[in-house]
């Protein structure tokens, strides 16, 4: 920022700041906004109503802002010739941040209370290793590992329990119904934000389902409205909850990368596909909600969880696909194959594929929304000694396939794999390319003899 800038703000801040330092009838000391029209006057300890002239407040009027509270000075040491501009500030009171004050916002009535718990970080850790669900993770594992996108060695479990960043600020438990805040090194205006996101969180569990789909796409669609809505809440909170000084302080953009950086697991820090999957649901998710909520406000929101929810990626990459509701395409693998046993089939989606392959996105074409993707299913098939994994994409157009399968190959070829014809190998993968209209299927196996049986 440059020395010009650092004026204007502070003119500014000065200029907004005056309209509400009325000089107090009394003392004539500034006085400071309460609610509404109310001004108090911390050294006189009296509480006045701004009109034409001053009126003493109405018997039995509560302010919220505490009689003891007084002026300080916060100095802005804006680096203009070695000047500085000192600005008032009134002493922040001791309250929480009320669920009521979140749920006005919200637009969503509390169903029931919601406590706030005090949690050190060992605690912490032990609930996240007692709220795994280690069929989840062990199935996400297969797929990123099938995908390339992450090495055996990993364990999601134990990322999850050991090594998940800092740990968050505050996080709603969704089996207490509680929220449990932590001993973290945070201003209290940061603390504020977390537990206010942490109420909408709490707010959507009372009103919606919020169950898995089984689909990794669709539910990370869904993660984006349920994270989206959240923040674009918190956002509009803080607008009508923080001072000037408080709001003028914040880097709204930085507090939400903060939120994200103290919830991510080292691997997801390391690992740029799934770190950019992970913090997909707060870029991703605010920008759709808000777009919803422009076109409907609240009750168009709600319909998210409920009459409308997006279907895909592809709905929160393309605002213009989800106003269509273009539902994806109901893809089938054959997975009639002897000796070989129906583990769990789930969705991959547009937005991983486009953070395994980037120049899928940069290759599409001019006016058109998307890359193309029309719909996919990956199938995880198993006996006593081997593993196959089948992953077939359906696209819009054929070109737009033939693009998908050259991309694919030079990935392939990227993880350390050599090709012959459309055969890939390692060690220990053997990967198959089969291409048929609109459609490409990637089989993925650990024995040879089961992909040349199906080649």
């Amino acid at each position: 920022m440059t020395d010009n800038d650092h004026r204007q703000r502070a003119k500014d801040l000065i200029e907004e700041m005056g309209k509400d330092l009325t000089d107090c009838p009394n003392c004539s000391l500034p006085m400071y906004r309460g609610d509404g029209d109310t001004r108090y006057c911390p050294s006189c300890e009296q509480t006045y109503t701004k009109g034409g002239k001053v009126h003493l407040p109405k018997v039995g009027k509560r302010v919220p802002i505490p009689l003891l509270a007084t002026t300080i000075l916060v100095a802005s040491l804006l680096l203009m010739g070695g000047g500085f501009i000192l600005l008032y500030r009134n002493v922040q009171n001791d309250q929480k941040v009320a669920f009521e004050s979140v749920a006005d916002v919200r637009g969503l009535d509390p169903i029931r209370d919601v406590d706030v718990i005090s949690m050190g970080r060992s605690e912490y850790f032990d609930l996240v290793g007692d709220r795994l669900d280690t069929d989840r993770l062990w199935q996400m594992e297969r797929l990123y590992e099938c995908l390339m996108i992450m090495d055996t060695y990993w364990d999601l479990a134990d990322l999850e329990v050991e090594s998940t960043a800092e740990g968050p600020v505050c996080f709603y438990d969704d089996i207490s119904g509680d929220i449990y805040l932590m001993d973290q090194d945070v201003s209290r205006t940061v603390e504020e934000l977390n537990t206010c996101r942490e109420y909408v969180h709490a707010l959507q569990d009372q009103h919606y389902n919020l169950s898995s789909t089984g689909s990794f796409d669709r539910d990370l669609a869904l993660s984006c409205i349920r994270e989206g809505d959240a923040l674009f809440t918190m956002e509009r909170w803080a607008d009508k909850e923080l001072d000037l000084i408080q709001r003028s302080s914040l880097d709204m953009d930085q507090v939400i990368y903060d939120m994200w950086m103290r919830e991510i697991t080292l691997l997801e820090y390391q690992n740029y596909v799934l770190g950019e999957i992970s913090l997909f649901p707060y870029k991703g998710g605010e920008d759709f909600v808000e777009r919803v909520h422009e076109g409907g406000g609240w009750e168009h929101v709600n319909k998210l969880f409920t009459e409308k929810p997006p279907l895909s990626t592809e709905h929160i990459l393309h605002f213009d696909k989800y106003l269509q509701y273009e539902e994806p395409l109901q893809v089938e693998n054959d997975v009639d194959i002897q000796g070989m046993e129906l583990i769990f089939e789930t969705t991959v989606g547009e937005k991983l594929l486009l953070e395994m392959m980037p120049k899928l996105g940069s290759n599409r074409v001019k006016n058109i929304s998307g890359i193309g993707w029309g719909g996919d299913t990956f199938s995880y098939l198993s006996n006593d000694t081997s593993f196959l994994s089948i992953f077939t994409t359906e696209w819009d157009t054929l070109d737009q396939n033939t693009r998908f399968h050259s991309e694919l190959s030079t990935y392939l070829q990227w993880k350390g794999l050599y090709r012959v014809n459309d055969i890939f190998a390692n060690v220990v993968e053997h990967v198959a390319l089969i291409s048929s209209g609109n459609t490409t299927t990637m089989y993925l196996s650990d024995n040879r003899s089961i992909i040349d049986a199906l080649t």
